[in-house]
C-alpha cells in the first residue's frame, strides 16, 4: 500500500536517445583569394558571406588551374548552406598592420614588417625601451583579419566623439583604396582603448570586443604573450582613481581637496580630469614629488614636469565652485592626434605564393593546397606557428569527431593536389567522398589515359569526373572553360534538396545542366562505354542537353559501392549510428539497452527504407559472453540499398 498523502503526483519521462539524422549535404573546398582570414577552417552558410570574406571569384587572378575554387565555393553555396572553406597561404604571408603606442606622453604610429603570425605581432606589444631616444609603451596593434597584401589597401581614422562627458572614446572609420583611386569608408564603430567602456546600451566598447564581433575586415591585438593588457593601457588609459569624498576645488592656488582622498599615491606627474555639474571639464598634473602637508589636498600644475601652478585647460565657463567629480590617469593622451588624416596599413603580403614580378609561384600554390586539404597547413593565429609546433596545424580538417563533412571537391588543380584531397577522404577521415576531376582532356580516350596512369584510384570514398565545359561568367563578363567539379558542385547538393542522397547525382531529372556552351568533347557511345568501365564519370550532351552520364565511384570491384549514391546512403547511416551510439557508453549492457538500440535502429532505417533509399534492412543488437566481459556490445546492420537504373530493356513483341 502506497505511504503518500491522497494527491497527483507528476513526473517527466524523457524517451531518451533515437537516431537523430546529420546533414546530408556539408561540403568542403579550398581556395586561393585575395582576402579573408588565411589558413583556418571557416563555416560559411551563404554566398553573401562567401563574397563578404573571400571575395568575389575571379577566373584571370590565379589563372584557371587556381583560380576556379571560389567559383565552386560560390556554386555549392547557391543550393546548400553548409560548406568548410579554407583560404590557403604560405607560411612566410604577413599581416598589414598598424601599432599605436605611447612614447613619452606623446601618441606614435608606425607598421611593423615581417609579421607571419599572431604571435609575432604579440612579441611587438611588449614594452620597447628605445623610441627615438624615449621609452616606448605599446598600446595596440590593428591588423587585417587574414594576411595578404589586398590589405595594404586599408586605412583607418579615430575621430573623438563629440561628447565632453565621454572619455577616451572616439569614431573609428575604416577606408578601402578603390580602383578608380577614390578612398572610401567600409565600416565605422564607436569604439574605446580601455576595457571598462561600454555605451549608453551597456555594450563594451573596448576596441578588440567591437572589431571582433561586427568588423568583416580588421582585428585589434591589446594583451601580450602571458595575457596581460599592453603596458601603453596603462600610460595613456587606465583611470588609477576616482573621487571617494567631498569635493573642492580652489581657484586661486588650483588646490584640489577631496576628503576622503590620500593623494600620497598620484603626487607624482598624474593628470586630473575634473567635471562640473553641467559636464564641462578643467585638467591639470600632479606635478610634485614633496610629502602633502594635507593628504587629502593636492595642487595642480599647467604641465607634467612643469613648476607653474594652474590648469592645464580649462573649458571656458566651467563652474569652480560646482565640481562633482574627477579621475586620475597617468598621461593626457589622444589618439585622434596622429589620425588627422586616413593612416594605411602596411607590410601585409602573400608571401611566397606570389613572386617578384607579380605571378603566381604555382610550386608554391600545389603546396599549400595539398597540405590545406591534408591538414598540414600551419594556422597563423595558432600557438606554436613560430615554432611550428603542431598545435599550430590546422587539424580540424582531418578531425571527424568535431567538424563533419561528406563532400569535398576538387576545383580543376594540379595533380598533386588531387592526390591529398583522395588521401583526405579515403585515409584520413573515411566519411566522406571526393570529387575529383581530370584535367583538360581533348578525347575520352586522354581521359582514359589519364585515369589509367595518373589517377589510378580504386576507393569508394573518390569519384572521378572529366568534360570540361565553357560557361558564361557572371563576375568578369566572359566565357570561360571549367572543369566538370564547377557543376557537381552544386548539382550534387541540388540532388540533394530535390530528392535526398539516396539518389544518384545524374541524368536529366535532378542534374540537367542548363549553363553549358560547349564542352571540350561529346562522348559517343562508345565513348562513354569505355568510360564506364574505367569508373570516369562524364558531361554528356544529348539533344536535351548536358547532364553527368555516370555516377560512379572509382572502386574497381564490382559492388554496390561502386554507386556514389549508396556510397553516400551507407557513409550517412554510418556517420548517423555512430552518433547515437554515443549516447549508450556506460549505460548497462544487457537485454534492455540491446533492445532500446534496436527499436531505434529499426526506426532510423525504416524511414530511409520508406523514401526509397534501401530495398530492405537486418539489424541485430547484443554480446556474446566475451563481449560482455570486455564491456562491450555489436550493432549489426545489413542494408540492402536501393539500386540505380542504368539500362532499360525495350522489347516489343509483335504476333
Amino acid at each position: 500500500m502506497a505511504n503518500e498523502s491522497a494527491g497527483v503526483y507528476s513526473q517527466i519521462i524523457q524517451l531518451g536517445n533515437y537516431v537523430s539524422a546529420v546533414p546530408s549535404t556539408v561540403g568542403f573546398i579550398v581556395a586561393l583569394t585575395e582576402k579573408g582570414e588565411d589558413n583556418k577552417l571557416r563555416f560559411i552558410s551563404s554566398q553573401e558571406a562567401l563574397i563578404g570574406e573571400f571575395g568575389k571569384p575571379n577566373i584571370n587572378k590565379y589563372g584557371r588551374l587556381y583560380s576556379q575554387g571560389l567559383y565552386n565555393a560560390f556554386n555549392f553555396l547557391s543550393e546548400a548552406g553548409s560548406l568548410y572553406f579554407i583560404r590557403a597561404l604560405p607560411d612566410d604571408a604577413t599581416y598589414a598592420n598598424i601599432r599605436i603606442s605611447i612614447v613619452d606622453g606623446l601618441v606614435t604610429v608606425e607598421q611593423l614588417p615581417d609579421m607571419n603570425s599572431l604571435e609575432e605581432l604579440k612579441t611587438n606589444l611588449r614594452d620597447f625601451t628605445s623610441y627615438g631616444g624615449g621609452t616606448g609603451y605599446p598600446i595596440c596593434i590593428l591588423y587585417a583579419i587574414g594576411r595578404g597584401q589586398y590589405y595594404n589597401n586599408l586605412s583607418v581614422k579615430f575621430t573623438p566623439v563629440s561628447n565632453p562627458v565621454a572619455n577616451d572614446e572616439y569614431i573609428m572609420d575604416v577606408y578601402a583604396l578603390q580602383d578608380d583611386g577614390s578612398n572610401i569608408i567600409i565600416e565605422s564603430f564607436t569604439v574605446s582603448f580601455d576595457p571598462n567602456a561600454t555605451g549608453t546600451d551597456g555594450e563594451s566598447l573596448y576596441l578588440p570586443y567591437v572589431l571582433e564581433k561586427y568588423s568583416t575586415i580588421l582585428r585589434a591585438l591589446t594583451e601580450t604573450d602571458n595575457g596581460n593588457i599592453a603596458s601603453g593601457y596603462n600610460e595613456a588609459f587606465r583611470i588609477y582613481d576616482r573621487e571617494v569624498g567631498t569635493l573642492s576645488l580652489d581657484n586661486v592656488t588650483t588646490t584640489l581637496t577631496d576628503s576622503g582622498q590620500d593623494f600620497e599615491d598620484w603626487k607624482a606627474g598624474y593628470y586630473i580630469i575634473m567635471y562640473d555639474r553641467r559636464g564641462r571639464k578643467a585638467t591639470g598634473w600632479t606635478a610634485t614629488n614633496t610629502t602633502l602637508a594635507d593628504p587629502t589636498k593636492i595642487q595642480l600644475y599647467t604641465s607634467k614636469l612643469g613648476t607653474t601652478v594652474g590648469f592645464a585647460t580649462k573649458d571656458a565657463s566651467f563652474d569652480i565652485n560646482n565640481i562633482v567629480s574627477y579621475i586620475i590617469k597617468k598621461s593626457d593622451v589622444d589618439i585622434s592626434t596622429q589620425f588627422i588624416s586616413p593612416v594605411p596599413f602596411r607590410y601585409g603580403s602573400d608571401g611566397s605564393l606570389i613572386n617578384t614580378n607579380g605571378t603566381l609561384n604555382t610550386n608554391v600554390a600545389d603546396q599549400i593546397l595539398a597540405n590545406a586539404y591534408t591538414g598540414n597547413l600551419k594556422n597563423p593565429k595558432a600557438i606554436g606557428f613560430v615554432a611550428g609546433a603542431e598545435s599550430a596545424y590546422e587539424r580540424a580538417v582531418v578531425d571527424t569527431e568535431n567538424y563533419y563533412f561528406n563532400v569535398v571537391f576538387d576545383a580543376g588543380y594540379p595533380n598533386t593536389v588531387k592526390t591529398s584531397i583522395a588521401q583526405l577522404a579515403y585515409e584520413l577521415r573515411k566519411d566522406c567522398i571526393a570529387i575529383l576531376d581530370m584535367g583538360d582532356n581533348a578525347s575520352a580516350s586522354d581521359a582514359i589515359n589519364v585515369r589509367d596512369n595518373t589517377l589510378p584510384f580504386n576507393s569508394y570514398f573518390v569519384a572521378v569526373y572529366d568534360n570540361y565545359s565553357k560557361v558564361y561568367d557572371q563576375f568578369t563578363g566572359q566565357d570561360i572553360w571549367v572543369a566538370p567539379s564547377y557543376h557537381m558542385s552544386y548539382l550534387i547538393p541540388r540532388n540533394d534538396t530535390v530528392a535526398s542522397l539516396y539518389a544518384a547525382p545524374a541524368g536529366f531529372n535532378r542534374t540537367a545542366i542548363q549553363n553549358i556552351k560547349e564542352t571540350r568533347y561529346v562522348p559517343r557511345q562508345g565513348d562513354r562505354d569505355q568510360l564506364y568501365l574505367n569508373q570516369v564519370n562524364t558531361i554528356a550532351k544529348f539533344k536535351e542537353g548536358y547532364a553527368p552520364w555516370s555516377q560512379l565511384t572509382t572502386q574497381v570491384k564490382a559492388g554496390p559501392l561502386q554507386d556514389i549514391n549508396i556510397t553516400r546512403l551507407v557513409l550517412y547511416v554510418e556517420r548517423a549510428l555512430k552518433e547515437f551510439a554515443r549516447g549508450f557508453i556506460f549505460e548497462e549492457n544487457d537485454e534492455v539497452t540491446w533492445s532500446a538500440v534496436s527499436a531505434e535502429v529499426i526506426n532510423f532505417l525504416e524511414d530511409i527504407k520508406r523514401n526509397r533509399g534501401l530495398y530492405s534492412y537486418r539489424v541485430e543488437v547484443g554480446a556474446t559472453d566475451y563481449e560482455r566481459k570486455t564491456k562491450t556490445f555489436h550493432i549489426n546492420v545489413s542494408l540492402e540499398p536501393t539500386r540505380t537504373t542504368e539500362r532499360i530493356q525495350l522489347r516489343f513483341y509483335v504476333e
